[in-house]
Parts: structure tokens; C-alpha cells; sequence
């Protein structure tokens, strides 16, 4: 019987670059390929005229880069099927062709044909107009106990729309899900011009006064971890950026409240108080948002003080029992 090893480490090897492919965020060139895997060039190019003539990667003739087409499963194929919603989220509700939704989730067409199927059947997208596609209301299933996984809106209702009724400007409720808080709720102001936020947006928490308002009461690590994850991309200056905020998230702390102008878009403002349970967790933040010309800086801060004075007297139950 012939020795079977050499035959395993080749096939070691064509998943090592199969998997290579398919986690790069753009097509991947056979130097990037062979360079990444610290083997020859040659060896690397029999392996993916093997793959290529099974169908799993594809050569782009314009720049000879390879690109997966889609046809396995596993961590891949969720990680395209991600990048496909995303990409559908951003299109109109008239939605948007293969090739559109193939460009925007730097996906090859093939690849988003072949999810299309499946995702349509489980209702997260579905067919509109001339071969477009857009998001389907099966996505709405999957929301939906993420926004009542207990019963916070409820409880914090009414002191929202006390909110509303004393000033008539936007009050919004936030959750945090990694280093971004989402938009759960919000009661908007009946001003003709009014600045409020489309309920499921997501910011990231180192700008405006709702995500400083949770950064602010993290611990350290937590705060660190969460700014080292954004602070490349985000925060200009690197240095400086982070000595800025460090030292707003302090006065946060010292008087209650987060305030913000125009950190999210230019010309709005908004004060907001992280809402904290009997137990000291912190399980949403309330802000309330208006236009920056509608308030002074003395009537802004007047505002974070009577959201600081409501909040504090909400007494919410701790999330999970207490034990003892």
C-alpha cells in the first residue's frame, strides 16, 4: 500500500489555500496566496488549477486574481451570506440586481446566485421587480426578540414619553451589541424640522452622547478594548484622538450625563444618561436629540440635567436574579 501522507499534505494544502480565499475581503493574486502560505509559487498554481477546475475559486481574466464563486459551506458561505444581507440593506425597496448586490458585497455573481436560493427561502430576502432583490421580512423574526428580549421598553416607556410631553423634541432608547449601539425606539419630536435617528441604525460608541454615555461607565478594559477596535479605523489622530476622548467620558462621568454637537451630523445635538439596573448594570441609554439651533449651550446642558434627575429615579430590576 502506497503512503498516504503526501497525498493528505496536498490536500492539507488546497484547503489552507481554499480557506485563504475565501476569507479575503477582495480578490487574492497567487504571489499574495503563496507569500501568505510561505510555499512555492508552483505548488500554490497547481492547487488552484485544481480548484479552479472544480468550480470552488475563479480566475478574474482582467488581473488574473482569484476570487470564490461560492460552492462550499461552513464558516465561508455564512461569512458571504453576512456580507450579502449587508449588502441588500443598503438598496432601496425596489432593491438591487445580482451584480449589483455581487459588487457592493465584493462577492462574485455566482457566489450571490447561489445564496439567493436558501436565503430566500428562509424569507431574508425575496424577489422584487426585474430580477431585483431586497430584504425580506423574515428578517424581522430574527430582530424582533433581540428588541424584546425583556420587557425594558416597556418599562422605560413612560418616562419617554414624559420626556416627549415636557420638551417635544426626540427621545430615543439604545442597546449596545459589540463596540455600536442600535436604535431600539423612539418617540419623535412634532417640530417641522427635528433630528431623530431610523430605529435598527447603528453608530459606533466613541461618537455622540448616547454611545459615550455606555463608554463612559465601562470598566477599563472594556472601555479599552472597545476603543482599540474602532481607534485605527475611526479616531484620526491616534494619539491625540483617544487623550480627547478619555478626558469626555471623565466629565461624563463627573456630571452624569453625555452631551455631543455635531460628533454624529453636523448641526444636531443631544444630551443622553446611561440607564442602570438595582444590580449597577447598565441595560440601555435614553437620549434626547434636537437641532443645535433650537438650544443654547446653557439649554443644553439644562437638558442632560433633567434627563440625569429622570433617569436616576427609574428603577429598573436587575436583568438576570439575583442568587442568595
Amino acid at each position: 500500500m502506497s503512503d498516504p501522507t503526501p497525498q493528505l499534505r496536498t490536500l492539507s494544502r488546497a484547503l489552507d489555500v481554499l480557506e485563504l480565499i475565501e476569507s479575503s475581503s477582495a480578490p487574492i493574486s497567487l504571489s499574495e496566496l503563496a507569500k501568505a502560505m510561505d510555499e512555492s509559487t508552483p505548488i500554490v498554481f497547481r492547487i488552484l488549477q485544481t480548484l479552479e477546475a472544480r468550480g470552488y475559486i475563479r480566475r478574474r481574466p482582467e488581473d488574473k486574481r482569484y476570487s470564490h464563486t461560492g460552492r462550499s459551506t461552513g464558516t465561508g458561505a455564512v461569512r458571504r451570506a453576512v456580507m450579502l444581507l449587508r449588502s441588500a440593506a443598503g438598496s432601496s425597496f425596489a432593491g438591487s440586481s445580482v451584480d449589483e448586490l455581487a459588487e457592493k458585497a465584493v462577492l462574485e455573481p455566482a457566489a450571490v446566485a447561489e445564496l439567493l436560493g436558501t436565503l430566500e427561502q428562509e424569507k431574508l430576502l425575496e424577489p422584487a421587480a426585474q430580477g431585483r432583490w431586497r430584504l425580506g421580512y423574515g428578517l424581522m423574526e430574527l430582530v424582533q426578540p433581540f428588541l424584546n428580549s425583556d420587557d425594558l421598553i416597556q418599562q422605560v416607556r413612560p418616562l419617554m414619553e414624559s420626556l416627549h410631553a415636557r420638551t417635544d423634541e426626540t427621545v430615543s432608547l439604545f442597546r449596545r451589541a459589540g463596540e455600536r449601539q442600535f436604535v431600539v425606539t423612539a418617540i419623535p419630536s412634532s417640530k417641522p424640522i427635528r433630528y431623530m435617528l431610523d430605529i435598527g441604525s447603528s453608530f459606533p460608541l466613541h461618537l455622540g452622547a448616547a454611545g459615550k454615555a455606555e463608554l463612559a461607565l465601562m470598566s477599563a478594559a472594556d472601555q479599552h478594548r472597545c476603543l482599540e477596535a474602532i481607534m485605527d479605523e475611526q479616531i484620526p489622530e491616534r494619539s491625540d484622538g483617544l487623550a480627547r476622548i478619555l478626558e469626555d467620558l471623565a466629565e461624563t462621568r463627573r456630571r452624569g450625563y453625555a452631551m455631543s454637537m455635531g460628533e454624529r451630523i453636523e448641526g444636531a445635538c443631544s444630551v443622553a444618561v446611561a440607564l442602570r439596573d438595582r444590580a449597577g448594570e447598565v441595560r440601555a441609554v435614553m437620549g434626547l436629540m434636537m437641532p443645535a439651533f433650537r438650544v443654547t449651550s446653557a439649554e443644553l446642558t439644562a437638558l442632560g440635567e433633567l434627563l440625569a434627575r429622570e433617569v436616576q429615579a427609574l428603577q429598573l430590576p436587575p436583568h438576570w436574579p439575583l442568587q442568595g
